[in-house]
């Protein structure tokens, strides 16, 4: 104990680190966006290994990644999906990801509700929520998924300018990266879906059109390497 400061120098070698393994298929309005969701894997023994979901709240990398993957203003108030618009535009580019194979940062993630931790959806939602829904619609277009998860959607109120400038990259098809993270791109909601009530957390039991998780890669974020091609 003391005054509170101390010097502290937490642990960076551990058993376990935070990593991304998995993402929920989230229904929102007509269509479906893309929720990472935290969780722990077995931390890497020989260096950083190769992951499948970029983490927004963790990313470095040299600067030529935010030249050729740059943060899409047109794309307003979008929260959940922007990871995926990020990751997937970079890995189009030929870009890896890779957890590191110790404890660098800590996160301290203010529970949403607190007056803590201002949230944009608290203020005018109801204004805003048309502002997210569209650029929603505006990141699946980019992602050549639009017309598999909401093909009756008319792209007629999206924000298309500047199209080329964050278009995916010239290595590999966005479609492609979908098959290889065991992501369905799918607007169906089977036995495995589970409605939800304030949270993720809280659900009803039942299945429903909600949320979905896909499958986790913990284990082949394990192997030699991290996540085999």
């Amino acid at each position: 104990r003391g005054d509170g400061m101390e010097d502290f120098e937490p642990a960076t070698h551990v058993p376990s680190i935070g990593c991304i393994a998995k993402t929920l298929r989230v229904n929102v309005g007509n269509t479906v966006s893309f929720k990472h969701q935290m969780g722990t894997c077995k931390t890497p023994q020989r260096g950083p290994t190769r992951v499948a979901f970029f983490a927004a709240g963790f990313s470095f990398a040299r600067g030529h990644r935010i030249l050729r993957v740059p943060y899409d203003w047109h794309a307003p108030y979008i929260f959940d999906g922007e990871e995926m618009s990020l990751g997937v535009r970079a890995w189009t580019w030929g870009y890896d990801l890779y957890q590191p194979d110790r404890n660098i940062i800590g996160h301290l993630y203010i529970p949403a509700g607190s007056s803590l931790r201002p949230v944009f959806w608290t203020t005018d939602w109801g204004k805003r929520w048309p502002c997210q829904y569209r650029s929603l619609l505006r990141i699946q277009e980019i992602l050549k998924i639009h017309d598999v998860l909401t093909p009756e959607e008319s792209l007629g109120k999206v924000d298309l300018d500047e199209w080329s400038k964050y278009a995916p990259g010239p290595r590999r098809d966005p479609r492609a990266f979908f098959t290889w993270a065991k992501v369905a791109v799918a607007n169906e909601w089977g036995e495995k879906c589970q409605e939800r009530i304030g949270g993720i957390g809280n659900t009803t039991g039942k299945t429903g059109k909600r949320y979905c998780n896909t499958p986790s890669l913990a284990g082949l974020y394990g192997k030699p390497g991290g996540m085999p091609y």
